[in-house]
């Protein structure tokens, strides 16, 4: 948990960014990302907060109906981007406002504002007066989706089954999706809960890239995935996979029609 009584410094994600933007090797693709998962942000508002007195710890309450305005910047092409800054000195450099009102935001909060449905944010700015360094939607919906090899320790309990909420709007956009993947056979989509973790589990049986395939699936799923919610990928060739689907019908079989 971040402490609200120090300021955000992001020393590491600002130097990873900056050997990114001179030279774009995967090895530095990945430094930038891995760090960027983890990061803590300053955004301004727009337009201030109702609230009351912060208390001890720095916290504040907010009034109840509070609006949460951040502001966005656009591109040549009119588009809008949210922005964000690593540190004071980098929003300084954007507006320098003795009275400037801030949250700290962490990353993973920007997928699910910027990918929601009906969004027409194109991606994250992070320090836009001087590094100016574009995350689109793509690469957030990338990172709002895990396609790793799922790792599990022999003390972690894994608990996998059928979502009592059924995400009906995920199952059906990941659905139309498979339909146009050739390579798809079969899938199925649970939940699972592994320590104190949950997330949403889709299992895919596939012959192809799985890179590609698994990258393909979390764009598609992204904009549907509410805050704090993650949808991991194995597939159906790994043991894990295989496992974890017994006895659960998959949400998915191609057609022999299509």
């Amino acid at each position: 948990m971040i402490d609200v009584n120090k300021p955000i410094t992001n020393p590491e994600l600002v130097a990873a960014m900056e050997a990114l933007q001179k030279n774009a090797t995967p090895e530095n693709e990945k430094m930038f990302l891995d760090l960027l998962r983890n990061a803590y942000f300053l955004v301004p508002l727009e337009g201030g907060l109702q609230h009351d007195e912060p208390g001890a710890d720095g916290k504040i309450t907010l009034t109840k109906g509070t609006t949460i305005n951040f502001p966005m910047l656009s591109d040549t092409q009119g588009d809008p981007w949210h922005i964000a800054f690593t540190d004071w000195p980098s929003l300084r450099t954007w507006r320098n406002n003795p009275n400037e009102e801030t949250l700290i935001v962490e990353f993973s909060d920007f997928p699910s504002m910027i990918l929601r449905e009906g969004s027409k944010c194109v991606g994250l700015l992070i320090n836009p007066s001087s590094h100016n360094f574009p995350v689109n939607r793509q690469i957030l919906a990338v990172m709002s989706s895990r396609a790793n090899p799922i790792e599990v320790k022999e003390t972690t309990q894994v608990l996998i089954g059928e979502p009592a909420d059924y995400p009906h709007t995920l199952a059906d956009a990941i659905r139309a999706l498979l339909k146009t993947m050739r390579g798809v056979k079969k899938a199925w989509l649970l939940l699972m809960r592994k320590g104190d973790e949950e997330s949403f589990l889709v299992v895919v049986d596939f012959s192809g890239d799985r890179r590609t395939a698994f990258d393909t699936i979390g764009q598609t799923a992204a904009p549907h995935l509410k805050a704090g919610q993650f949808i991991d990928m194995v597939s159906y060739s790994d043991n894990f996979g295989m496992n974890a689907v017994k006895n659960h019908k998959p949400f998915y079989k191609k057609s022999l029609f299509g």
